[in-house]
């Protein structure tokens, strides 16, 4: 919980215009970038995670809770192709670290 409310202070104070797309690297099955999305929902919000399986989940939990500002994208941090305003990386681990 208390990370989410820190994240969404920190995107907050960075006071980043409307529309702008922060990228959720690691981001596995959505536990931080879906509550995210809720609470910012002026965001533009990318999920990127090198598991198929977790996109997968992570879409379906976009879809069932409804948020429009989710996207998702399968590959590695460093395949990213597109531009972006802000990027989090709480949850990788390994290589990616």
């Amino acid at each position: 919980f208390w990370q989410v409310e820190s994240l969404a202070a920190v995107l907050q104070a960075l006071d980043l215009p409307p529309g702008a797309t922060v990228v959720d690297f690691g981001s596995g099955s959505g536990n931080l970038v879906l509550p995210l999305a809720w609470r910012c929902p002026d965001l533009n919000f990318v999920a990127v995670d090198i598991k198929p399986r977790a996109i997968a989940l992570l879409d379906e939990r976009v879809q069932s809770a409804g948020l429009q500002n989710v996207q998702s994208w399968v590959g590695s941090i460093e395949s990213y192709p597109d531009p972006y305003d802000c990027a989090l990386a709480l949850h990788i681990c390994g290589a990616a670290a």
